[in-house]
């Protein structure tokens, strides 16, 4: 049985999702990435759309939401491009050691378990969205929000 705590990113189009996992073991889901991520989401007590809209307000983003799958694991995974688009690839977030520019359009990612992988997207995109990831980790791990505890 496939633990999503193994997945380190995932590919697909619109009928499956390809799971990539650690030690280069794959896995194959039938339902597209978004599907297969919006199940997770409901398996922890959310939605992929109540996770992504949870982001965008944290981190005041509006492009590329990453989606944290439970906040008791805090797993998030960003997407390299929009979330509909054909070549988007979803990376575990908190499965990165390092990433590496490989030229203008390619980076390589060094994941904790040793596995890398490079992909066709450039360097500052990822780390852009490894910052917002970080960022949004952060807000959700402080103290409540001052303003809501004067409604609470």
């Amino acid at each position: 049985m496939m633990n999503v705590k193994d997945i380190l990113y995932i590919t697909g189009d619109e009928k499956e999702s390809h799971l990539f996992l650690k030690g280069g073991q794959q896995s194959l889901a039938q339902e597209k990435p978004a599907e297969f991520l919006n199940r997770l989401c409901l398996n922890n007590g959310s939605t992929l759309r109540g996770r992504t809209d949870a982001f965008r307000y944290l981190t005041g983003s509006k492009q590329k939401p990453a989606v944290l799958i439970s906040e008791q694991t805090q797993i998030l995974f960003f997407p390299t491009m929009n979330a509909g688009h054909r070549e988007c690839i979803w990376i575990c977030y908190n499965e990165i050691l390092d990433i590496h520019a490989e030229g203008p359009e390619e980076t390589r990612i060094r994941f904790l378990s040793a596995d890398t992988v490079v992909i066709p997207f450039n360097y500052r995109i990822i780390r852009n969205q490894m910052k917002r990831c970080e960022q949004f980790i952060r807000r959700l791990n402080q103290e409540m929000d001052p303003d809501l505890e004067k409604i609470v």
